[in-house]
């Protein structure tokens, strides 16, 4: 027998050996030596040479039958060994691929006869088990996962929807207090000022009538009166910053002269307190243009808040110039020598109603109102108010502001992107040099089916209006280079302008004068949408008595279409088909058509050119509502017979009424104001 590497490549076997046994007869045989197996086919394993002589008599035979029955036998263990381990491995490896391609753990192997096997078939089961029970307590959790991150959610959203109500509830109550409290100005001032009158004509009654004893007791009255009237004032200034209506009024003043006077007011406070004042300021002055009360508030906040913290020490005010990147600011240095501040006070300092400490607030007095309305006085003028202190070493404050309005620099909006369906919606012109004002006026006019056009300022607005004709402006009234009654009067002196209403948006008073000039309402900041939402009603195009007619052979589709629009206020025909929708147009002409395509006796298509064949209807928006997908040539024949083509599937309730505000606006511009 030779081996398998002895014969492979060989196509067969060579010639019989010759027999060395002389003998007149002999008898040779050759015998294949295969192997058999899946996958295998026959593999010519070798060959077996049998000779046999005559002479040998009946043992070569018996030699001969041994052989072959042997040869028969291995047959047979071969023919057991593939049924009994090659098929089993054979099956453990196709469950093995099913598994792995159908990712299906429920699958088991069958358990072989060989206990190795058997074995091993059940080690893979095992497997398969851990691998199922992993993967179902996977699936579980993420199952729980979700209804966890959904619970969350929900509570999430109901705690944003408490803190939005709080935050609501907190505006409006400071709205209302600082409402109340501005309110409140006249009635708390015209007592307060009696009172100082009064004390001050008794004053100079008892020093003319000899009666000098009675001099410092009125001066107490006064001065105690001047005292809460100023406390008063810082209430209601603050309260006015609140409210959104504090008004810059910029002029031309020296500086340097107005710390001199404020200085010669302060000087009784310094002196009181042993304290020296000093003033380091340019020889030549420095003339600014801002707003000269509130700049005169502002250092005398900071003048006696130095000499009423420092005793027996220095105030030192400094005042220099100063360019950055072109602008000129001016910087006002006030250092004294007091008591100073520790980190947690400097914290605290500009926050309204919040003296920097209860104890120094009970031993020098005051609101705690002065550096925050001080601060915001220079904010509001484009600088900023700085301090740093160190205790028992005194306290530095920096103010600095421009010498001139800084110019406006455009803020680059974002330019809403609008929707197809508002690509021809009636525009409105949003004038107002506060980005953030004009970015949340044009957010609402986008939700309400308008194109908002934006302007920074007012000569910019008025190009604007000029080239648009909006439907309506809004406009502010407090704006740098050109104010809102500026540009208000250049509106109305235009004759091609003067139509366009003007609603007024601002924080500074003044309705009777926008009134007057021809605004056609005034909206005081922060702006109250729903009011505004109605004045967009009022003034801007709406439907009118004609109704919209719904062509619509889908008996559920034309209810929707029917209670969606009356529910929005139109009046509405619906007509299953295009021949009675024609029917229906001769009684009454529509306002706007919603058009099906695909109907019985007359379709869209047809129904569509009919419409436009009538000299009557030539000019009523036709809006396609159609699930059909078009092709070229369908959208070829409705070109220049509809407006619009929207998808059923696609459009939502807000893009339907975008189109229809649009086509108002497009088609029935001079229909009459709703009251």
């Amino acid at each position: 027998m030779k081996s398998t590497e002895e014969t492979s490549g060989k196509r067969g076997p060579g010639p019989l050996p010759e027999s060395r046994v002389s003998s007149s007869f002999s008898l040779r045989a050759r015998l294949w030596l295969v192997a058999c197996g899946p996958g295998l086919g026959v593999l010519l394993l070798g060959f077996v040479y049998l000779q046999a002589d005559p002479k040998g008599g009946w043992r070569d035979w018996i030699t001969i039958l041994a052989l072959a029955l042997l040869l028969a036998l291995a047959f047979a263990l071969v023919a057991w060994l593939e049924r009994t381990i090659t098929k089993p491995v054979d099956e453990l490896i196709e469950l093995s691929g099913r598994v792995a391609r159908e990712e299906n753990f429920a699958l088991r192997v069958s358990m072989p006869a060989p206990e190795e096997l058997a074995q091993l078939a059940t080690a893979f089961n095992d497997l398969l088990e851990q691998i199922q029970l992993r993967d179902l307590e996977l699936r579980r959790h993420r199952d729980h996962l979700g209804d966890l991150i959904a619970q969350r959610t929900a509570e999430l959203l109901q705690l944003n929807h408490a803190l939005y109500q709080a935050r609501d509830k907190a505006e409006d109550a400071s709205r209302a207090k600082s409402s109340f409290l501005a309110n409140m100005s006249h009635e708390l001032r015209t007592p307060l000022t009696a009172i100082i009158g009064y004390s001050e004509m008794l004053i100079e009654e008892a020093e003319a009538g000899g009666q000098p004893d009675s001099v410092p007791d009125l001066q107490r009255i006064r001065a105690s009166g001047r005292h809460l009237l100023e406390l008063i004032n810082e209430v209601l200034d603050l309260s006015r910053i609140e409210a959104g209506r504090m008004t810059l009024q910029h002029t031309d003043f020296d500086l340097a002269a107005l710390i001199r006077e404020v200085s010669v007011a302060v000087l009784p406070l310094a002196e009181k307190n042993h304290n020296q004042l000093e003033l380091d300021l340019p020889p030549a002055g420095l003339t600014v243009n801002s707003d000269q009360t509130k700049i005169r508030q502002t250092l005398l906040n900071l003048l006696s808040n130095a000499c009423k913290f420092t005793q027996q020490g220095q105030v030192r005010l400094r005042l220099v110039v100063e360019t950055t990147e072109g602008e000129v600011w001016a910087v006002v240095t006030v250092t004294d020598t007091g008591i100073g501040m520790k980190p947690e006070q400097l914290n605290r300092l500009f926050q309204a109603f919040t003296p920097a400490d209860t104890a120094i607030t009970r031993k020098y007095g005051g609101t705690g109102l002065g550096l925050t309305i001080s601060k915001k006085f220079t904010e509001a003028l484009g600088g900023q108010l700085t301090v740093t202190s160190e205790p028992t070493r005194g306290t530095t404050f920096v103010l600095r502001f421009p010498t001139r309005p800084l110019p406006v620099k455009p803020v680059p909006a974002p330019v809403p992107v609008l929707p197809a369906s508002l690509a021809n919606a009636p525009s409105v012109l949003v004038i107002d040099d506060d980005p953030h004002t004009r970015d949340l006026i044009a957010r609402f006019l986008l939700k309400e089916g308008f194109t908002p056009q934006t302007a920074a300022d007012g000569r910019q607005g008025l190009a604007l209006a000029k080239q648009l004709r909006p439907a309506l402006i809004t406009l502010d009234v407090m704006m740098p280079d050109m104010d809102g009654w500026s540009v208000l009067s250049a509106l109305k002196a235009d004759a091609e302008l003067a139509t366009i209403p003007v609603v007024m948006v601002t924080v500074a008073e003044g309705r009777d004068q926008g009134f007057s000039l021809g605004a056609a309402e005034f909206l005081t900041k922060p702006v109250d949408f729903t009011r505004l939402a109605g004045l967009l009603r009022q003034h801007c195009p709406v439907p009118g008595e004609r109704p919209i007619l719904v062509v619509e052979d889908d008996e559920i589709s034309s209810h929707l279409l029917r209670r969606n629009l009356e529910k929005e206020g139109y009046a509405v025909m619906v007509a299953p088909n295009g021949r009675v929708a024609l029917d229906q147009i001769r009684m009454r002409l529509p306002a706007v058509i919603l058009l099906d395509l695909l109907m019985p006796e007359m379709d869209g298509f047809e129904f569509a050119q009919a419409v436009r064949a009538r000299r009557d209807m030539r000019d009523v928006p036709i809006i396609v509502l159609t699930a059909k997908d078009l092709t070229e040539e369908e959208r070829q024949m409705l070109t220049g017979s509809v407006t619009t083509i929207l998808q059923k599937q696609t459009v939502s309730p807000e893009d339907l009424q975008n189109e229809l505000r649009a086509a108002f606006a497009r088609h029935l511009p001079n229909v009459p104001k709703q009251p």
